[in-house]
């Protein structure tokens, strides 16, 4: 992964076709260190709104959903002091 990294950085050619090859196989990626690296290169070369909405497809299909609001339970009887 990390000669696609210099690749990716030495070919802007070939940036879009790479990009697209780690969004499709990113659920095959079993190793963590590979994971950080296609993570880098997926945040990095998102250039056009598509990869980007491609990007956060990708995250989101494979890893999950981002903690980035909180849960709010309106419905719990929590005394306050």
């Amino acid at each position: 992964m990390l000669f696609i990294r210099e690749v990716i950085e030495v070919h802007p050619i070939y940036r879009p076709v790479i990009f697209q090859n780690i969004c499709s196989n990113f659920l095959e990626i079993k190793s963590h260190l590979v994971i950080r690296v296609a993570l880098w290169i997926i945040g990095e070369y998102a250039e056009t709104n598509e990869e980007i909405q491609q990007a956060f497809q990708t995250i989101k299909k494979n890893i999950g959903s981002l903690p980035i609001f909180p849960v709010v339970t309106e419905d719990l009887d929590i005394p306050t002091q």
